[in-house]
């Protein structure tokens, strides 16, 4: 029998107000205590940015922290590269960046592919729209 928590975020999930990557493991793919710890991750980092999200976005942070970020927040012609300090890079489709440069951070937000912080330390960011570089970041 599902737990009541594991029905909230199924109804979360349906209603749209949880992280699309959590989808996937709402039918059962992964323990119910890994899907709360994703879910956890997912809420910490949208929590940290919730401020710079809500000036992105055009919505209150307090939005922001209650409702999460909605499909209608990703662009499918949006893409972010990272570089990291060793040379490793990633690439993410349906993805924007979001800084906090009080705090030294880096938000990544993917559709699809999770939200990510990273320290600004040696990083490098490229923002693209249309496959054109719309932004370069580097610290």
């Amino acid at each position: 029998m599902p737990s009541l928590s594991h029905k909230r975020n199924t109804a979360s999930l349906a209603r749209g107000l949880v992280s699309p990557v959590l989808r996937g493991y709402a039918q059962g793919v992964v323990s119910p205590s890994t899907r709360a710890m994703i879910a956890k991750h997912i809420t910490d980092i949208r929590t940290a940015f919730a401020e710079p999200l809500a000036a992105k976005l055009g919505r209150t942070s307090k939005e922001i922290r209650e409702e999460g970020l909605l499909a209608g927040d990703f662009k499918v012609n949006e893409r972010v590269e990272i570089t990291l300090p060793d040379g490793s890079s990633m690439s993410f489709r349906y993805a924007f960046v979001v800084l906090d440069a009080e705090q030294g951070i880096v938000g990544v937000f993917t559709e699809h592919s999770g939200y990510h912080c990273l320290p600004m330390l040696d990083l490098k960011v490229t923002e693209l729209r249309d496959g054109k570089v719309v932004a370069r970041h580097a610290w």
